[in-house]
């Protein structure tokens, strides 16, 4: 007999799934004290605190969103962070540690 698998099924499965990846996250596991370097780098710079972002222009002069939009205008890249978040202050913490 053949199981079809419900929609019901998949969401359970998902939802497990990512559970199971936020556990495995460094901040998740470790002491602050114990992050490393190479963590607290990736926690402020690719994390649920801090994503990478770019931003388009269009030239001056043109309006709407034609088939020559976003050519020809400025691209900038930045990063977003939530500075006030707790894992984001006592990675800054880490950081001011290692200097002194």
């Amino acid at each position: 007999m053949i199981h079809l698998v419900t929609r019901r099924e998949i969401l359970l499965c998902a939802v497990t799934l990512r559970v199971y990846a936020a556990d495995s996250e460094f901040w998740n596991r470790k002491d602050p004290s114990e992050w490393s370097a190479d963590e607290v780098d990736r926690m402020i710079t690719k994390s649920p605190w801090a994503k990478e972002i770019t931003v388009s222009t269009q030239p001056s002069g043109q309006r709407g969103g034609g088939p020559s939009a976003g050519k020809g205008g400025a691209q900038f890249n930045g990063l977003v962070r939530w500075e006030s978040a707790k894992p984001v202050l006592l990675g800054n913490l880490f950081i001011l540690d290692a200097d002194r």
